[in-house]
């Protein structure tokens, strides 16, 4: 059996300079570039070369992408007549980073970013030192690959419960742990694990040496790429899978979660930090301390030239040397203080009010960007990074839904995504703890929205309810986490998955519950007919009675909800789900689609979309199609969406012979959907139940006649006759007519279409929704202010 295994590259930067020279003496790093990384991009085009992760300096990757270092190294490759690195390097268009662009996407390579100066983070006396270390580092990787890095190299492998969170707030998914920076009975077992943080840590010992899950290397060990690389291909032959970490994840990461206890072990942490290096961490402190003292100079170019010169201070590089060469102490201290006086002439020149043009650079590491500085995430800032600081938004509102975009299962996701980020666009903040999605960032910022995604305790429990209690476990303390730093002023829960943990963060923060039931148990099957429906009944009925205030989208579900769970009237909103008609704008061509779908040009086209499940009806539009086809032989019915009955249907319509009739073609992409609603000649939604009906508003703000079944929310949508057309339920002859009637009657379906069109942009708009919302929940902290809470 093969043992699963990664292999880390590290490649560091070196932080050494000499004051007053145009550039520091670039020579190492020339021969780095001919003995290291020139070989190491060669070797990884061979084919027997297993797949790598490297960890880059952010440094090297903003110094290969600068013209002016490309052209001094084919000057020096020319002078010193290495022609076989000149040949390897011009391979590149004279930039190593489109070597690692190109080996990416071949799946040869992951790279991940490391700290801006190598420092060692947990020695930074202040968060937001440690966090701008670790925000440059990301900046420069998004800049250079025009992507957000899945994982992320600390110096030494320091991971602290503090670093770990910052690393959170940047929606990185894994970093790797020193195991000698634990004590000898703390250690962890080799294998990687999900961190409280919903991060994957990789344990890696420090020496060059294979692990059972890392083979780590670094060219600070110097390891030559063919020495390297012929070790990698013998042990590729000794029964050694080499992965990348999507992969390696996969199959290695166990379902539960670990609490790591960040026990230090001393004598790792003396070799970093003792007497011997204390003077250079002082002098890193002070220069902390002056910086975030002068924060309301943070955009100018002085404060950016003292932060650079910060940067170079902090390298490990210093603290490195002194280890090896205890000789070397005053020159080091003698370069050191070089820098400091240049940092303190600065810091006079800002406390003086004196102004620097903004082309005038630091004579050192000059390739160190100002504007890249400038645009560093949470650097000016004294909230953690995933945090904005947010001090005139009118409401912190704390949303918690088990699916949001990506994942998509029905309209709810739709429904949070569409109703947090126009929330957001008034002026409030809304930060959303959803379900984690492997290859997505554990938090990310999406149109001002906060999404948060925890991963279940139990991801892959067979017991559904199981695997709910350990989602709201994790949502629970992910949002007990969050309101250490933001003020929530409610809670919104939206169905019962996550009432558990909206009841918990409810009554730890004393803020009042809001809920949205977007549909019941009991209406979903119709009835109440085993234990598993009877407990989900039952937890509904427990979130709806613990809310201070319940929304539902339709007056049907209100009436449902009076019926099922004797609410008082009063407690409940009717607020209808929205659209947002820029969002049904497609860039797909339509002959792609026609194509795909083998529509012929003279094919009249049905469309309809949901999940493929008994009360959406499908089975009645399977009925009717079989009708309209002995009339009209070139109509063509195209259902997307997934679901547990999608195999059974697509059997029904072989069973039929309508497979040239019918095409139940599963999950697509928003564009894809979109533009079949803009080929489409009829929408049609034959819901036995729908407690609101999204679905119609999507196919009338295309302008597209739409046929819905008169039951639930769609009884409201449309107008019969006027902007659409109702159906008996259940009744495939019924719809069959109807459909008829709009194929035969093109200008009575295109008025139809123009008026359905205009009534969802005046009626169903997210603005107003939104605004009615809010009123709701101002209306809610009032009183419960008043009442002294609950």
């Amino acid at each position: 059996m093969k043992t699963n295994q990664l292999t880390v590259i590290y490649a560091p930067f070196s932080y050494f300079s000499k004051m007053g020279e145009a550039h520091w003496d670039e020579t190492d790093l020339y021969q780095e570039m001919i003995q290291f990384y020139l070989p190491l991009f060669h070797y990884l085009e061979d084919e027997e070369i297993p797949p790598c992760t490297i960890a880059i300096s952010p440094l090297l990757l903003e110094l290969w992408d600068r013209p002016d270092f490309q052209q001094r190294f084919f000057l020096y490759l020319q002078k010193e007549k290495k022609e076989d690195s000149l040949r390897l390097f011009l391979r590149w268009n004279r930039n190593l980073l489109n070597g690692l662009r190109y080996l990416s996407e071949q799946g040869k390579i992951e790279c991940i970013p490391t700290t801006a100066s190598h420092c060692l983070l947990p020695f930074l006396s202040t968060r937001k030192g440690k966090a701008i270390q670790i925000s440059y580092g990301i900046h420069i990787f998004e800049v250079c690959f025009h992507k957000k890095p899945r994982g992320f190299w600390v110096e030494e492998g320091f991971i602290t419960e503090e670093i770990e969170e910052i690393l959170h707030g940047e929606g990185i998914q894994y970093t790797f742990l020193n195991r000698k920076f634990l004590l000898e009975d703390d250690q962890v077992a080799s294998n990687p694990y999900v961190s409280s943080r919903n991060i994957v840590i990789i344990p890696y010992d420090q020496e060059v040496k294979a692990l059972s899950n890392v083979f780590m290397a670094s060219i600070e060990t110097g390891s030559i790429p063919k020495k390297l690389f012929s070790l990698l291909k013998k042990r590729k032959s000794e029964s050694i899978n080499f992965q990348l970490p999507k992969q390696f994840f996969t199959e290695n990461v166990h379902s539960s979660t670990i609490r790591r206890k960040a026990a230090v072990n001393r004598k790792f942490r003396e070799q970093w930090l003792n007497q011997l290096t204390q003077e250079i961490y002082t002098i890193v402190y002070e220069m902390e301390e002056i910086l975030w003292k002068i924060m309301d100079f943070a955009q100018s170019a002085l404060f950016l030239q003292m932060m650079k010169i910060w940067f170079i201070v902090a390298s490990k590089g210093w603290v490195q040397f002194l280890t090896k060469d205890m000789e070397k102490k005053e020159y080091v201290l003698d370069c050191l203080n070089m820098h400091v006086k240049h940092f303190k002439s600065l810091y006079k020149m800002v406390d003086e009010g004196s102004i620097i043009n903004e082309s005038t650079d630091v004579p050192i590491f000059s390739y160190l960007s100002i504007e890249h500085l400038r645009m560093l995430r949470g650097t000016f800032s004294n909230e953690p990074l995933y945090l904005d600081n947010e001090e005139h938004s009118r409401l912190n509102i704390l949303m918690l839904s088990w699916e949001f975009p990506p994942l998509v299962v029905g309209g709810l996701s739709r429904h949070v995504f569409d109703l947090s980020r126009t929330l957001t666009k008034q002026g409030h903040q809304v930060f959303v703890i959803t379900t984690f999605v492997e290859g997505l960032p554990a938090y990310e910022k999406i149109q001002g929205v906060h999404v948060c995604r925890v991963l279940s305790l139990q991801p892959h429990h067979s017991d559904f309810f199981a695997w709910v209690n350990s989602l709201n476990a994790a949502m629970v303390h992910e949002g007990l986490r969050l309101c250490k730093h933001i003020p929530f002023h409610i809670v919104h829960a939206h169905d019962w998955l996550v009432g558990s943990a909206a009841r918990v963060i409810q009554a730890q923060l004393n803020i009042p519950l809001i809920c949205t039931i977007h549909a019941t148990e009991h209406g979903r099957n119709n009835g109440i007919h085993n234990a598993l429906q009877e407990s989900v009944h039952e937890k509904e009925r427990r979130l709806i009675h613990d809310a201070h205030a319940v929304i539902v989208c339709s007056e049907y579900m209100k009436k449902e909800l009076i019926d099922l769970f004797y609410v008082r009237p009063d407690k409940i909103s009717v607020f209808p789900n929205g659209i947002e008609p820029g969002m049904f704008l497609s860039q797909c061509r339509p002959n792609n689609l026609q194509k795909k779908y083998q529509l012929c040009s003279d094919d009249r086209l049905i469309f309809s979309v949901g999940r493929v499940v008994y009360e959406k009806g499908f089975h009645i539009l399977i009925e009717a199609a079989e009708i309209i086809r002995k009339e009209k032989a070139n109509v063509r019915v195209i259902i997307a969406g997934k679901g547990p009955l999608l195999h059974e249907y697509r059997a029904l319509i072989k069973e039929k012979k309508l497979e040239k009739h019918i095409q139940f073609i599963g999950y697509i992409t928003d564009d894809e959907r979109n533009q079949l609603f803009h080929l489409s000649d009829i929408v049609v939604f034959p819901s036995l139940y729908e407690p609101f009906g999204i679905v119609a508003l999507e196919g009338m703000v295309v302008g597209k006649p739409t046929i819905v079944t008169n039951t639930g929310g769609l009884q409201t949508i449309v107008e019969d006759g006027v902007s659409g057309i109702k159906v008996r339920p259940n009744d495939a002859v019924h719809l069959a007519e109807k459909i008829l009637v709009l194929l035969q009657d093109k200008e009575y379906a295109r008025r139809l279409g123009e008026k359905g069109k205009k009534r969802v942009e005046t009626m169903f708009g997210w603005d107003h929704i939104a605004t009615e919302t809010i009123k709701l929940f101002e209306e809610n902290v009032v009183t419960f202010q008043e009442e002294g809470g609950e």
